[in-house]
């Protein structure tokens, strides 16, 4: 007696996945580390983000002092300085986002908004707008009776951080699960 059709192609059939499997616990692992890494920078965002949120305004509006006894050569404290609208464009296609140029004299800066709400999109140029600048960065900006945080706010940064890492860390568990299924013996994933 012969062999059937069917064990035929069982007989044919190509080994099971077991370089998928290795390259998904690879990848798991590789998402495990990284979201590791992420985490581990968690602690110096939110201390950043409580020093923002902590910071009283500039006792005076002028130019920043040189070597004010912080590392990094800016004020902790929080100024409003003067800007005019220069430029609006969109980040991109696939974001929402909108990157503003402003000028104050012959200085020029660029800012970025995640979202339209509530102030991004109703920009125009020649605007007079208010910038929130804290340790040499703009934060937020004021205008049209409005403010919106930029992409440099630290509470923004927090929140994002960590989202990425649980983002990481579900990946890299799916793919470390996903690769043991495929190298488990005896068992072929359906098609």
């Amino acid at each position: 007696m012969g062999r059937s059709k069917r064990s035929e192609r069982a007989a044919r059939r190509p080994p099971r996945p077991r370089l998928g499997g290795a390259l998904a616990l690879l990848g798991g692992l590789v998402g495990l580390i990284l979201a590791a890494v992420v985490f581990a920078g968690v602690p110096d965002v939110l201390t950043e983000a409580e020093a923002y949120d902590s910071a009283v305004a500039c006792p005076s509006a002028g130019p920043l002092p040189a070597g004010d006894g912080n590392e990094i050569g800016y004020e902790d404290c929080l100024r409003e300085v003067p800007y005019t609208v220069v430029e609006v464009s969109g980040k991109g296609a696939r974001s929402s986002g909108y990157l503003v140029d402003l000028a104050n004299g012959s200085e020029r800066v660029r800012v970025g908004f995640d979202s339209d709400p509530p102030l991004g999109a109703d920009l125009r140029k020649g605007d007079r707008v208010t910038a929130r600048v804290w340790r040499g960065e703009i934060t937020a900006v004021s205008g049209r009776g409005s403010t919106q945080p930029t992409d440099e706010d630290p509470d923004t940064a927090s929140e994002w951080r960590i989202l990425l890492g649980l983002a990481l860390t579900a990946g890299g568990l799916f793919a470390l699960w996903y690769g043991r299924r495929l190298l488990r013996p005896g068992r072929v994933p359906a098609r």
